[in-house]
C-alpha cells in the first residue's frame, strides 16, 4: 500500500500491486573472473539470482573448495556493461580517478 499526503493534507491511499517471483536460494552462482598470477582467484558469488552477486577473492586451493562445498553453477564470462552505471568494485578501483588532463 502507499500513501500519499496531498497539497491539501489530505492523505490518499493507494493499493499497489507486486508481481512476485521466486528466488531458489539452493541455487548458487560462480562467474569467474581472473585467475591472478600471485595465486588469487576473482570471482562473482550469487544465490539464488545471477544478477545480485558479491566481488570475492581467495587463493585457488580455496576457490576450488568454495565451489565444491557451494556446488556452485559456472556462469559464462560477463560481457562489457550497456551503460556508465553497471560497474564493479574490480573496475572502479582499475580506474584513474583524476580528470584528464590536457
Amino acid at each position: 500500500m502507499e500513501c500519499l499526503v496531498r497539497a491539501d493534507g489530505l492523505i490518499k491511499s493507494e493499493v499497489l500491486r507486486v508481481e512476485q517471483t521466486s528466488i531458489d536460494v539452493n541455487r548458487k552462482f560462480v562467474r569467474l573472473i581472473e585467475r591472478r598470477a600471485d595465486g588469487l582467484v576473482e570471482f562473482e558469488f550469487a544465490i539464488g539470482e545471477p544478477d545480485l552477486f558479491v566481488e570475492m577473492l581467495l587463493p585457488e586451493h580455496a576457490y576450488a573448495e568454495f565451489c565444491e562445498i557451494n556446488r556452485v553453477e559456472m556462469l559464462p564470462p560477463r560481457h562489457e556493461p550497456d551503460h556508465e552505471m553497471a560497474w564493479t568494485l574490480r573496475e572502479a578501483s582499475r580506474r584513474d580517478p583524476r580528470p584528464d588532463r590536457d
